[in-house]
């Protein structure tokens, strides 16, 4: 669920809502969705998560058709099908864990207001490291930082790098 909560474009989601029916040719059966999320666009979409390594364009093509069209009838508007290595895959759910964190912890407001003047001093756009060293908090600096992120008014440039030294943030424009 972090993954969702830290998505742009998930304006909300339920977490495990209600089952459909759905046949497969020979049986009658239930789809229990992990999630279901609605996107900015509007669309709703139905979250399915697969403990196995196959992804849905991987499943047989019938399975995935008849799935496809209960998830219509019960008002979804596209089915996504998850697998554990994807979903751990990468840096989005670390950087997703960590910001969801820090949208759980109170922060210093003395220092998130040094971040804020340092980024506004470097243009808008800095390496988390060069914000750190010009906002003058030393060890404070990360966690001032991801606050800002998790309160959205910082977003790293690249939503796949690591929230380290390394990644570049920048004031989201309006």
């Amino acid at each position: 669920m972090a993954l969702l909560e830290e998505d742009d474009n998930v304006v909300a989601y339920q977490e495990a809502p209600a089952s459909f029916r759905w046949s497969d040719g020979r049986k009658i059966r239930t789809c229990y969705p992990t999630a279901a999320a609605r996107l900015t666009d509007g669309r709703l979409i139905c979250l399915l998560l697969n403990r196995s390594q196959r992804s849905f364009p991987e499943c047989d093509p019938a399975y995935a058709h008849s799935v496809r069209q209960a998830a219509a009838k019960a008002g979804y508007d596209a089915v996504e099908i998850w697998t554990e290595t994807e979903i751990k895959a990468g840096n989005r759910l670390a950087n997703a864990l960590l910001v969801g964190h820090a949208r759980c912890v109170d922060a210093d407001q003395m220092h998130l207001h040094a971040v804020r003047t340092a980024i506004d001093r470097l243009g808008g756009k800095a390496s988390i490291r060069d914000l750190r060293i010009s906002c003058g908090l030393g060890n404070q600096a990360f966690r001032a930082i991801i606050k800002l992120i998790a309160m959205r008014e910082l977003k790293p440039i690249n939503a796949n790098d690591i929230l380290d030294d390394f990644a570049v943030v920048q004031i989201p424009r309006s």
